[in-house]
């Protein structure tokens, strides 16, 4: 038997600055001057100090391919934990509710990289490239939402962010002086620009503890495993910001989503795996940021059944008044029969399996594009995985999702060969 433990690098630290030490940009939000005359266009910064922290020394840089800069100066104080948002003079009433400052010199189109730079005139984060092209390809969040490497041929700057909303994900606890291609994989959430809810609002591991995944990104969310190595899957997790006192986590095996742990020999014959995750654990101030959990344990059935889909999600049972919640919950595994041959990648079929629209407002539509996979049963959680909020067994043409608030969500979608997960946003 061996031991398979479960890591991806998820990037270096090493052009970062101090955590929670200094101010950063926590989100841009990018849309082309509209019919109105309206550049709704904003930065968002964040304080994770414990004092307030005066802008009279503080710009934003904004700077095209060729490095000509646009300077906005600043002014006023941003509070301990609190924010700070700059918006175009010309924004529409919605985002100008949740701004601090206006300057008509916030324009985005034809820059290629923002910069904020600290008292000394020195970056204490930056945002794109210099030295690429404006023109960039944009990115699709349709295809980013179920399909993110075609970002890696990308030059990543302003432009390929045009009429998108990009927020740093709560784990993120410090800016960076150099931008790479990965950090907007790794670092940043994606939306569509209408999602201004949370503009103005930033919840972070500075102030709250976050439980997540260390060994997944968004770039690579699925962990393949051979049925007839029989390897332990070891998932390693991560609590960021716990100071003071315990919380209670657990894991949940996909399968225990749609029907109860008790029975999965009966409903779910075919997976070639033992859950063995306990209920729940404590983790303790003091206690190292990231520990292993034993989730699962592949068995070999030496049965051709063809390829498997199946994955574990995270939730705060208890915070203990923290207000620790997850990100990055959703752990997707694949099992290779090693006993099936000639079978096309249960991947690719998997890819045949689509959601549509990816951005649904009242309804979506669940989309197979292959003869031999059946769909059972779908359950709709919050990426946070706290609770199912829709779980239905039958009619996937239209799935009704008018009642659900804005934000990212994962279904789960079982079949006969497996769960898979998707992701979408609601508008």
């Amino acid at each position: 038997m061996s031991i398979l433990v479960l890591f991806i690098f998820l990037g270096s630290n090493f052009f970062s600055q101090d955590k929670c030490k200094e101010l950063f940009v926590t989100e841009v939000l990018f849309e082309q001057q509209n019919n109105y005359g309206n550049y709704n266009q904003s930065i968002e910064l964040f304080n994770p100090t414990e004092i307030d922290i005066n802008l009279s020394t503080y710009k934003i840089e904004l700077v095209d391919n060729v490095g000509v800069v646009t300077y906005i100066t600043l002014q006023g104080l941003v509070p301990s934990h609190g924010t700070y948002v700059i918006s175009n003079g010309n924004a529409n009433s919605v985002i100008s509710q949740f701004t601090n400052y206006f300057s008509s010199l916030l324009t985005l189109e034809g820059k290629v990289a923002i910069n904020l730079t600290g008292p000394n005139g020195e970056i204490v984060d930056k945002f794109g490239q210099q030295g690429v092209e404006t023109t960039s390809t944009i990115i699709d969040i349709s295809q980013l939402l179920n399909n993110p490497e075609y970002l890696e041929g990308l030059d990543i700057n302003l432009g390929s962010i045009e009429n998108l909303l990009v927020r740093r994900k709560p784990t993120v606890q410090n800016g960076k002086v150099i931008f790479q291609n990965m950090d907007l994989i790794n670092e940043w959430n994606i939306f569509p620009n209408f999602l201004v809810e949370d503009l103005g609002v930033h919840t972070n591991a500075c102030i709250v503890p976050v439980v997540s995944w260390l060994n997944i990104s968004f770039a690579t969310p699925e962990v393949v495993v051979v049925e007839g190595d029989e390897n332990i899957i070891i998932g390693e997790y991560e609590v960021i910001g716990l100071e003071n006192v315990g919380i209670e986590i657990g894991v949940n095996d996909f399968v225990g989503v749609f029907i109860d742990v008790d029975i999965y020999d009966v409903a779910f014959d075919a997976f070639d795996y033992e859950f063995l995750a306990e209920e729940s654990m404590l983790v303790n101030p003091g206690d190292f940021s990231s520990g292993f959990w034993d989730l699962a344990q592949i068995t070999d059935d030496i049965t051709p059944e063809e390829d498997e889909s199946s994955g574990f999600w995270l939730e705060v049972i208890n915070d203990n008044g923290t207000g620790a919640f997850v990100a990055d919950n959703v752990l997707d595994i694949l099992i290779i029969d090693d006993d099936a041959t000639g079978v096309q990648s249960l991947t690719n079929r998997f890819n045949e399996i689509k959601i549509s629209p990816t951005v649904a407002t009242n309804s979506l539509t669940i989309i197979n594009g292959c003869e031999d996979i059946f769909i059972f049963e779908i359950c709709i959680l919050p990426i946070s995985g706290k609770e199912v909020l829709l779980k239905k067994e039958s009619s996937f043409d239209s799935i009704d999702v008018s009642d659900l608030s804005s934000g990212y969500y994962v279904i789960l979608i079982r079949t006969n060969k497996g769960i898979v997960s998707k992701k979408f946003i609601k508008d």
